[in-house]
């Protein structure tokens, strides 16, 4: 293995190490192994997993359907302060990282995206980004193609690690984000 194939596969587990001796944060994801295995998808060179597409589409049902447009809101916001919770992780990883500092930035331009919406439609819509990235940019699922063939940096890859060991709609908002 040269050093470079070793870099990023290394920094995933020296993440993964320190996130295991860290205090223990708010558990999200149901199936903490199946975020994992995630994790690992996009850490060797995946960019999206499909056997996690049918939650990633319930998720944006739920916000189409929530009983209000403050329910739909809160319950994508959920998510998003899980990514927040990724990103506080990574920059005690990473304290000097632009990266970790540019993802702050976009995750904070994505939440007030969704505080705008104004329906439980509109918030759904606004999350169609991540769907896009999780369905591999299948237009069946939200009209639109997104970019699949994802380059991400060592940095970006500890971020969206993280993210799917908080959560698989947190690591999917990172994705979106970095894609």
């Amino acid at each position: 293995m040269t050093r470079r194939a070793w870099c990023p596969v290394g920094w995933v587990l020296i993440t993964l190490l320190l996130l295991s001796l860290g205090p223990a944060g708010t558990a999200a994801s149901s199936d903490p192994a199946s975020s994992l295995s995630v994790a690992l998808d996009v850490a060797t060179g995946g960019c999206e997993s499909a056997s996690h597409e049918e939650e990633i589409l319930a998720f944006r049902d739920r916000l189409a359907t929530a009983p209000t447009p403050e329910a739909a809101r809160a319950l994508a916001l959920s998510q998003t302060r899980l990514a927040h919770q990724a990103l506080a992780r990574a920059r005690w990883i990473l304290p000097f990282s632009a990266t970790v500092r540019e993802a702050g930035s976009n995750l904070d331009a994505y939440e007030a995206r969704l505080r705008q919406a104004r329906t439980q439609e509109a918030v759904a819509a606004e999350f169609g980004g991540p769907v896009r990235v999780a369905s591999g940019g299948d237009s069946r699922n939200d009209g639109a193609h997104a970019r699949v063939n994802c380059d991400y940096t060592t940095t970006e890859i500890v971020i969206i690690v993280i993210g799917f060991i908080l959560g698989i709609i947190p690591g999917i908002i990172f994705l979106f984000l970095f894609c």
